[in-house]
C-alpha cells in the first residue's frame, strides 16, 4: 500500500524525490509504530490511531 502511494507521488503528482522520501520515511514509521502498539497495518489504522501517533512523536 504504501508503495502504491510513493508511486502515485512520483509519476500523478510529480513530486521531487526529496519529498518522496520523506514520505516513505513518516509512513513506514506510522506503520511500524501500529505494528508495534496495536498490531495493525496502515490499511486498518483508525483517526484514534493517527491522533496516538501523533502524541507518541511529542514524547
Amino acid at each position: 500500500m504504501i508503495s502504491s502511494f510513493l508511486i502515485y507521488l512520483q509519476h500523478e503528482k510529480r513530486y521531487s524525490p526529496h519529498t518522496i522520501q520523506s514520505y516513505r520515511t513518516d509512513l513506514l514509521q506510522f506503520e511500524a509504530f501500529l505494528q508495534k502498539d496495536f498490531e495493525l497495518t496502515a490499511i486498518e489504522a483508525k483517526a484514534t490511531h493517527v491522533r496516538s501517533f501523533m502524541v507518541y512523536l511529542l514524547d
